[in-house]
C-alpha cells in the first residue's frame, strides 16, 4: 500500500474500500449497493470464466486480484489510522469480507470444475458435460449470490451501526 500512488488507489476505490470519507457519507442503500456491486463483479467474472476453456488458468488470477484488494484495504487501514484503523477493519469490514470470501471461494470452485469439464469435453472429446451439470451449476450459483447479497447486508448494517463511532 505504501508504494501505491493516489491515482492508483482512486481507481481501486470502486472495487475495494480505500476512500473512507466518501463511503462514510453514503446512505444505507448506497452502502449496500456499493458493497454488492463490488462483490457481484468478482462473482460474475468467475461465472463467465466458468464457460470458457481458459477459465482454469484465469480463475486463480482473479482470486489473487481479490486477495490483493483485501490486503490493500487492510494495510491501508493499518498504515493510515494505526490501531483505530485495525479496530475499524475488524469490527466493520472483516465480517462482511469473510462472508463474501466464503461465497467467492465457492464460486471459484464451481467455476473451476465447470471450466475443467468444458476443457475435457473440447480437448479429449469426453462426454462429462451435459445439461444436468449446467442446471445444478446455475442452482449453486444462485445460492452463492444469496450468500454474497447477505454479506452485503451485513456490511451495510455494520457500516450504519459502527462506522460513525470512529474518528478519521
Amino acid at each position: 500500500y505504501s508504494k501505491a500512488s493516489g491515482e492508483f488507489l482512486s481507481h481501486l476505490d470502486f472495487l475495494f474500500v480505500t476512500n473512507l470519507e466518501k463511503r462514510l457519507s453514503l446512505t444505507a442503500f448506497d452502502c449496500f449497493c456499493s458493497s454488492f456491486a463490488s462483490a457481484f463483479l468478482f462473482v460474475f467474472a468467475a461465472f463467465l470464466l466458468a464457460f470458457t476453456v481458459w477459465g482454469v488458468p484465469a480463475l486463480p488470477i482473479l482470486c489473487a486480484f481479490k486477495g490483493y484488494g483485501v490486503g490493500v484495504c487492510a494495510s491501508y487501514m493499518l498504515s493510515a489510522f494505526s490501531i483505530t484503523g485495525v479496530g475499524f477493519y475488524i469490527l466493520v469490514l472483516l465480517p462482511g469480507t469473510i462472508l463474501f470470501l466464503i461465497g467467492f471461494i465457492s464460486s471459484l470452485k464451481e467455476s473451476f470444475s465447470h471450466s475443467l469439464c468444458m476443457f475435457k469435453a473440447y480437448a479429449f472429446g469426453s462426454n462429462t458435460f451435459n445439461i444436468l451439470n449446467v442446471k445444478s451449476f446455475f442452482f449453486r450459483y444462485l445460492v452463492i449470490l444469496i450468500i454474497v447479497a447477505f454479506s452485503s447486508v451485513i456490511d451495510m448494517i455494520l457500516w450504519i451501526l459502527f462506522a460513525n463511532m470512529f474518528n478519521f
